[in-house]
């Protein structure tokens, strides 16, 4: 077939930013007034079920709280109408309370709605010794505007755009969640890779229905990489089994001394393209090659936390994360790397040209 190049340099979206993870950012529900939203435009119609949020902590005994879908008004806040809530719960420490709505609500494309977590008022208590953490944005997002996170601070709404919101809502839509994105670890969470020949990489898998193939550059990747200078690496796409599809051997003095401060935020290039056809899984990262005290890898990573955070994220469960040693591959839909492949072209499959209008940018 023939390769069209129109898609030069353009990104698959698998994270919502370049600038994304860096840190997250906790909210502490002591009071009764306390409120939290995950605002968002609905990316297609559907019914939305109800709604999920990381409980990171609990005082006491756990006040009872409920998640609410509202419209929003003119000024950006929720409009405080419910169109769906849920029944009231107590939090748990360390889990995701995913909640259904009592009756599921028919949102439009693009509507603009916002899901919002507060006090049940009920009568349990709620005070400075009996309360619940949860995790609501994820730091840095630069100039994030839409999903956007906002907290009630006492006396007005604050929202900030270098956060993204952590809160999701579920829907009857199979695997895809709306919302924001859902992840109770930050990149400062990191795998230790210490044994030559050792990988830590993303797993990719093209679902065989979507009928096409991507031919890809390099990729994108934010987060950590080294532990420290001297640690000798390449970057690689590898298949399940098999010799590599393409690599490159990184200079990684060169690299820590250019990319020594936030946000580790880089594009590896591969020294050959290579194509990922639909129905195939693939993995793309980084090999240790080079062992000794020192130059091991730290590689950075987020949680989803499995299938259900998975939904949430741009590919869905076609990303994960997967780490390679004693010749096997083990996959853990637990973590998701920050990286994005590079694209040039994509093709259907049987041949033809790319599938999309020429153009640079991010597909996701």
């Amino acid at each position: 077939m023939t390769d069209t190049y129109a898609l030069l340099g353009t990104e698959l979206k698998t994270f919502p930013g370049f600038q994304f993870g860096n840190n997250q950012y906790d909210l502490t529900f002591n009071d009764s007034a306390d409120s939290a939203v995950v605002i968002f435009q609905a990316p297609e119609p559907g019914d939305i079920t109800g709604m999920t949020g990381y409980c990171k902590s609990v005082a006491g005994t756990s006040p009872y709280y409920k998640f609410q879908l509202q419209g929003v008004d003119g000024s950006g806040n929720p409009d405080g109408s419910n169109l769906a809530e849920t029944a009231k719960f107590q939090a748990s420490a360390t889990t995701a309370e995913a909640h259904a709505f009592t009756s599921a609500y028919t949102c439009t494309q693009g509507q603009l709605l916002c899901g919002r977590l507060v006090y049940a008022d009920d009568g349990s208590t709620i005070d400075g010794s009996n309360n619940a953490v949860f995790t609501y944005v994820t730091s840095k997002t630069q100039y994030n505007l839409m999903p956007y996170a906002k907290y009630w601070n006492g006396s007005a709404w604050y929202g900030s755009i270098s956060y993204h919101p952590t809160f999701t809502l579920q829907t009857s839509i199979t695997g895809y969640d709306f919302g924001g994105i859902y992840n109770i670890g930050k990149t400062s969470s990191v795998e230790n890779i210490t044994t030559s020949g050792d990988r830590y990489a993303q797993r990719i898998l093209i679902p065989s229905g979507e009928a096409i193939e991507l031919h890809v550059d390099g990729f994108r990747f934010y987060g950590n990489v080294e532990n420290s200078s001297g640690a000798e690496f390449k970057i690689g796409v590898w298949p399940a089994s098999g010799a590599a599809l393409a690599e490159t051997s990184i200079d990684s003095s060169q690299q820590l001394s250019q990319m020594a401060t936030v946000p580790y935020s880089r594009d590896y290039i591969f020294d050959d393209d290579v194509t990922l056809a639909a129905g195939t899984v693939y993995y793309m990262g980084i090999e240790h090659i080079g062992g000794g005290a020192g130059n091991d890898l730290n590689i950075s990573y987020l949680q989803p936390a499995g299938l259900d955070g998975l939904k949430s994220w741009p590919g869905g469960a076609a990303f994960y994360a997967a780490k390679y040693s004693s010749a096997a591959w083990v996959d853990d839909n637990t973590r998701r790397l920050l990286l994005n492949p590079i694209i040039s072209s994509i093709h259907g499959s049987g041949g033809g040209g790319s599938t999309t209008r020429p153009t640079m940018g991010v597909i996701g």
